[in-house]
């Protein structure tokens, strides 16, 4: 069970993920995010997840280059497109 105390702690886990993880792949940001070692339960795993997606604002996010294949960063850029969505995004990385 998730105490409203440690919220403040799972809400701020996410801020600390590098951008350079947008380049690695779903399952290094994923392992990285859901570390076993920081949260006791998938509940709170989650909820990282769920922070973590929404702590960004994909609309204004400035893509340059072509992101490697199958990388968080290249599904961003397909939301961008139109051609995905924060639901699907949440689905890939919570599998």
């Amino acid at each position: 069970m998730i105490l409203l105390h440690t919220c403040a702690s799972l809400d701020g886990a996410p801020s600390q993920a590098t951008n350079a993880l947008l380049n690695e792949s779903f399952w290094d940001l994923t392992k990285y995010l859901s570390d076993d070692d920081a949260w006791e339960d998938d509940l709170a795993k989650i909820r990282v997840i769920f922070r973590w997606i929404t702590s960004y604002n994909v609309k204004k996010m400035k893509i340059t280059e072509t992101p490697p294949p199958n990388t968080p960063l290249e599904y961003i850029s397909k939301i961008q497109s139109g051609f995905g969505n924060h639901a699907q995004l949440f689905y890939i990385m919570c599998q």
